[in-house]
């Protein structure tokens, strides 16, 4: 039995189109009336029809937020809708009835079908040589010589193909990638280093300071400039009570790797720091935690590179990005869980990272603190924290 995604790979390398088939057998657009998908021939493969119903489950193994395997429905969806943004992908899916993959598992998906990857972390190895690819099938049955069969030729076309494909990209996603980028840090930094320090030469050159004045005045400028470009970077935590990271055990869990169980909320500050010191930053950085927005400025949200959540949409009301769809595209979500808790249907739909925690072994902590920080340090260096913001 052929595998169905080494066909649908093969078919979309030859540039044949397969069909959406109802349950009368008729040809249909609307994947979610469809029950199975029709390839008439693929080079290499088969001559013949080949049909696959798109409940069969596949190979390609989705680990976020719980382990499953896909079926042919959802991998179809996945690479019809290709050219959507993540935000139109996770809508669209959410109408059809069909689960949506995080950002690294359908960019890793469709990167494997278009051919511009001949590997994939989340597709489980083929259990016996029926699953395999033409070339790696002919290589193997030539190699042992006990086959009854023919050695299967791979077509010259589609060879050709092969040696000439190229991934699909265009000027959007070559920039900026699949997703949204703020540059609003990197205007402020051009306002103050170069935009501010003209206007504080023009102001010296207007006035004849003193000299005791002249010696002092640069250095308390650039210690003015360089508090100014000091702008601590801020994680933000849910301030419910039924989130397991509150501003009692943050400190000890983001800076010790070590969790400690606390809800009690009462007489805690709203506002808390961690530092983290960091190879990839060059230094300490140290990071502003609060639970609450309601005495945010505007410029504050520039800072924002995490948020933590427990999928309860009212938190995200008082936010500047309200839609989860826009939030979780400028800034890096989370979801701290306990493993094998279940998930509110929400955080299945945001593009948050699920952090699974073990109840009562504490020496996984330290494995899963680090996992949150390669996701805010890969945040920061976004944003311009590096050896010149740290400590």
């Amino acid at each position: 039995m052929e595998d169905p995604l080494i066909v649908l790979r093969s078919a979309i390398a030859a540039g044949k189109k397969p069909k959406l088939v109802d349950g009368a057998g008729g040809e249909t657009e609307d994947i979610t009336k469809a029950e199975s998908l029709e390839f008439s021939s693929v080079p290499g493969i088969s001559e013949e029809t080949i049909k696959f119903p798109l409940d069969q489950e596949t190979r390609f193994e989705s680990k976020d937020p719980e382990s499953k395997m896909l079926d042919l429905r959802t991998v179809y969806n996945c690479y019809v809708t290709r050219e959507m943004g993540m935000t139109e992908y996770i809508t669209e899916s959410g109408e059809r009835g069909i689960y949506n993959l995080k950002f690294l598992e359908r960019t890793d998906l469709i990167t494997w079908l278009e051919g511009a990857s001949s590997e994939s972390d989340y597709i489980k190895p083929a259990k016996s040589s029926a699953v395999s690819s033409a070339k790696d099938a002919a290589a193997d049955k030539k190699s042992s010589g006990s086959s009854l069969k023919r050695p299967r030729e791979v077509d010259p076309e589609l060879q050709r193909i092969y040696d000439h494909e190229r991934s699909l990209i265009n000027h959007n996603v070559a920039l900026r990638g699949n997703k949204m980028i703020s540059f609003e840090s990197v205007s402020s930094e051009c306002r103050s280093k170069i935009i501010g320090e003209y206007k504080a030469k023009a102001k010296q050159g207007s006035q004849k300071p003193s000299s005791s004045s002249a010696n002092a005045g640069p250095t308390q400028a650039s210690r003015e400039s360089s508090s100014k470009q000091r702008k601590d970077p801020i994680i933000i935590l849910s301030p419910s009570a039924s989130a397991l990271l509150n501003m009692q055990n943050v400190k000890q869990f983001l800076e010790n790797g070590v969790y400690e169980y606390n809800q009690s909320m009462s007489g805690l500050s709203d506002v808390n720091y961690v530092k983290r010191t960091s190879t990839r930053l060059g230094g300490t950085v140290k990071l502003l935690v609060v639970n609450s927005v309601e005495k945010f400025k505007p410029e504050y949200w520039d800072r924002v590179v995490g948020v933590f959540v427990t999928g309860q949409p009212w938190q995200l009301k008082p936010y500047k990005w309200s839609d989860p769809n826009v939030l979780f595209q400028k800034v890096q979500g989370f979801a701290l869980v306990f493993k094998g808790d279940p998930l509110p249907p929400t955080l299945k739909q945001w593009n948050v990272d699920v952090v699974p925690i073990d109840r009562n072994q504490r020496f996984k902590d330290s494995e899963v603190v680090e996992r949150i920080w390669d996701k805010i340090e890969t945040a920061l260096k976004m944003r311009g924290y590096g050896n010149k913001y740290v400590k």
